[in-house]
């Protein structure tokens, strides 16, 4: 991949990089290509190991979507902070055993994936900080619970959890006004009273998406306790 300009750069809207082993050799760098990319809006980077994350990368002015799927990351540069206008983060297909604390003060955040990162098993008391997130994507991590400051994601609509040992829900869940769609793993919470509850109690509730593993045998019973939402 040669860069020859950076003037080619500057109408750019999608910067992506797939399923690439080795670092691109150029005069100019992808640090110094994105740095005079200022019309970037989308990155997308699937299928690189390891990739080098430049400081560059989180200091382009109008960057809203980043997407680093299946890029075996168990980490983020705090620069990421810098990244104030971003919307939409997807970190699908890594190695995150924790939420990463870089990303707690981006506050236009508005959707997040982490699902298949399987060593995922908790979410920590700051994620209430992400005041405009409206969906959230955990699928295939390896979460037992959901923290209880999860209730102060006002604008949250969805969230989806398949493939989770989830042994409960919060009970302030049911506070969740935005919730409109769930996603629900076969698991202990299924045979909770008191999380079965709380999805009576979720005022706004309209689909339920159970694993297909288990929706068979469950559905005439969730049915029955919520005759308003659609159980798929």
């Amino acid at each position: 991949m040669q860069l020859s300009s950076p003037i080619s750069f500057v109408l750019l809207s999608l910067f992506s990089v797939v399923a690439c082993t080795q670092a691109p050799k150029s005069a100019y760098s992808i640090d110094f290509a994105l740095k005079h990319a200022a019309s970037i809006e989308n990155v997308e980077v699937m299928a690189v190991p390891n990739p080098g994350l430049p400081d560059a990368l989180f200091e382009i002015p109008g960057l809203k979507l980043l997407q680093l799927r299946d890029c075996r990351l168990s980490s983020l540069p705090a620069a990421i902070s810098k990244a104030e206008k971003l919307t939409i983060l997807d970190l699908t297909m890594n190695q995150f055993t924790e939420l990463p604390p870089e990303i707690l003060g981006l506050e236009q955040l508005q959707s997040l994936a982490m699902s298949g990162n399987p060593g995922l098993d908790s979410l920590p008391p700051g994620i209430g900080k992400l005041e405009s997130l409206s969906k959230l994507f955990l699928d295939h991590c390896n979460l037992e619970e959901l923290p209880a400051e999860i209730v102060d994601l006002k604008q949250l609509n969805e969230i989806t959890l398949f493939m989770n040992p989830l042994k409960r829900l919060p009970a302030r869940m049911s506070e969740m006004a935005a919730l409109s769609t769930l996603s629900l793993p076969c698991s202990d919470w299924i045979d909770d009273t008191a999380s079965l509850r709380v999805l009576t109690e979720m005022p706004n509730l309209k689909v339920l998406w159970i694993d297909p593993h288990c929706l068979e045998h469950y559905r005439s019973r969730l049915q029955e306790r919520l005759p308003e939402v659609s159980i798929r």
